[in-house]
């Protein structure tokens, strides 16, 4: 869970810093103030998200629907990126926060709770203290990162911001990976679906034969 959270609000560290930059070359007007309301978009949709959110994963029984919206949440942050090359109006760039927003939360309320259920007993200080070092260490590198892309040229933003999407929303991965390690005994929702349909055709073959 702390590789999900890593590979996710760590690059969204190095896109935020270029996100004024790229959107300068992109939008007519007041750019500061259009990045202002995405922001205020941003945090009012994720603030609006996070508690239905958190409800509806301690609702539900057993630890594998948190999986599921920490996946789901990946996507969310994810796929706004890859279309910020397409932004040609505020409005857009609007959506795709609101967007963010709703990925953001579900990814904090699902990963939040997942570590903790994991925490061990009487180490919880410690154990969050390791958790949020490495994930400080790793911001300030993308930070790094970022300033250093920014420094060099704009040229390739667009490409930084497709890629970066890309591998925001594979950071699901790590929670496909949790289900595997803590229920090996669970099959795929897509396999489990393909065994329905073959007992299915081999249940209607035989009756056919007889």
């Amino acid at each position: 869970m702390i590789l999900s959270d890593l590979f996710t609000w760590g690059l969204y560290g190095v896109l935020s810093i270029l996100t004024g930059l790229y959107l300068t070359e992109k939008l007519p007007g007041n750019v500061i103030e259009i990045v202002g309301f995405g922001i205020f978009l941003y945090f009012i949709t994720r603030a609006v998200v996070n508690i239905p959110a958190g409800k509806l994963v301690d609702a539900l029984p057993g630890n594998q629907d948190e999986a599921h919206m920490l996946f789901f949440g990946s996507l969310l942050m994810g796929a706004p990126f890859l279309f910020y090359p397409l932004i040609d109006g505020p409005l857009l760039y609007y959506l795709l926060q609101i967007v963010f927003g709703a990925g953001a939360a579900l990814h904090i309320v699902s990963s939040k709770k997942l570590i903790a259920i994991h925490l061990d007993k009487n180490r919880e200080g410690e154990e969050f203290s390791v958790y949020d070092s490495s994930y400080s260490i790793f911001i300030a590198i993308t930070g790094l990162v970022g300033g250093m892309i920014a420094s060099v040229s704009t040229a390739f933003f667009s490409l930084v911001f497709f890629g970066f999407g890309l591998m925001i929303i594979s950071s699901g991965a790590w929670a496909l990976l949790y289900l595997r390690m803590y229920y090996p005994e669970r099959r795929p929702l897509l396999l489990r679906t393909l065994d329905y349909v073959v007992k299915g055709v081999r249940s209607g073959s035989k009756k056919w034969k007889h």
